[in-house]
């Protein structure tokens, strides 16, 4: 337990300007998150986190902290695979305009 200690404290440090993610708002955000979506460019789908040992939690907040101090995100973060997805079914179906994209990225979903 020693080792939640050193993380909790690395965690609370207060000093800086960036936003800081507490580990109750990754913990609420992993529990909030949609479940059976499929995975994304590192093949691991939400239930991998869900299912995670507790201490993932510390662990995820220190590098989201860690990514905001810095001003850096990891380029693998930003890949992402879109999805066409048809607007009208009846309406034709090789007019760009018929479809809307959906992005499947790294951190979750996010409707365009």
């Amino acid at each position: 337990m020693s080792d939640v200690n050193s993380v909790t404290k690395c965690i609370d440090n207060t000093s800086g300007s960036f936003p800081k993610f507490s580990v109750s708002e990754i913990r609420d955000g992993i529990a909030n998150h949609e479940y059976n979506k499929s995975a994304c460019t590192d093949s691991l789908q939400s239930e991998h986190i869900k299912y995670a040992d507790s201490r993932l939690f510390y662990i995820v907040c220190m590098i989201f902290n860690a990514m905001f101090s810095q001003g850096y995100l990891p380029p693998n973060l930003m890949e992402t695979i879109i999805i066409p997805i048809i607007k009208n079914k009846k309406g034709l179906v090789m007019d760009k305009d018929n479809y809307r994209p959906v992005t499947s990225y790294e951190c979750g979903i996010d409707d365009n």
